[in-house]
């Protein structure tokens, strides 16, 4: 596993761990991970995955396991998996929600331009796959972003220094 996009995982024996925010019923939740390849020698053109969700329902009362096993197909010749409608919308969200995050911490070290451009980028990438906005998810994660960087340069403006985290 390469990256985890919006959690903070816990790595660790093959395994990766990722604590979800509590959930209502229906409430649909979206974890994207990007797996590397290593260069073995070994044949890794399906890679097994076991995916397991563990919860507690408060209306059964009781704990709940559900598992799934699927591979990873690797070498799908020059296929972007990006072509794939679904999995491009979920990766956008999934790389403005990261930027979000990246901010809050550029922030927290008081690095407000390289928090400003963070959210650019993520910003300008989406804008250019999804240029007429036609999805309600991106619509309103890309508005996040937006005015997150425009009270970054509300503070720039503010207090008419540019703080590049010197200072």
């Amino acid at each position: 596993m390469d990256k985890v996009y919006g959690y903070d995982p816990h790595c660790g024996d093959h395994k990766v761990t990722i604590k979800l925010d509590n959930m209502n019923s229906g409430v649909t939740e979206v974890v994207l991970l990007r797996f590397r390849a290593d260069d073995s020698g070994e044949d890794v053109s399906r890679l097994p995955v076991k995916v397991r969700l563990s919860y507690h329902d408060l209306d059964r009362g009781k704990d709940v396991v559900k598992s799934q096993e699927t591979y990873l197909k690797i070498g799908e010749g020059s296929r972007d998996m990006l072509d794939d409608e679904e999995v491009a919308k979920n990766y956008t969200v999934a790389v403005l929600a990261q930027s979000i995050r990246d901010m809050a911490a550029a922030c927290e070290e008081r690095d407000f331009r390289k928090a400003e451009h963070l959210l650019d980028a993520s910003i300008s990438r989406a804008r250019d796959r999804y240029p007429d906005l036609d999805d309600v998810d991106i619509k309103r994660t890309l508005s996040i972003a937006e005015n997150y960087r425009q009270m970054l340069r509300r503070r720039d403006g503010d207090d008419g220094r540019d703080d590049g985290g010197s200072g």
